[in-house]
């Protein structure tokens, strides 16, 4: 549950209004650009050695 107006937040509306958009599984979007970056990065240097992961939940507490 996102709580926008939660006083322990400290996402901006912006941020708020971008998820569930996977802008992340965006080949061509900025983010996901970097994202393949990275992955591509460990593939490459570190084979097998990493799991990847890009479908976990974008809300976190601050106790994770």
């Amino acid at each position: 549950v996102v709580r926008e107006d939660d006083p322990g937040n400290n996402v901006p509306d912006t941020i708020f209004s971008k998820i569930g958009l996977q802008l992340h599984r965006r080949d061509t979007h900025p983010i996901g650009i970097l994202k393949n970056a990275i992955f591509d990065y460990f593939d490459s240097n570190y084979p097998s050695r990493f799991v990847k992961f890009d479908d976990l939940c974008p809300i976190v507490s601050v106790k994770q």
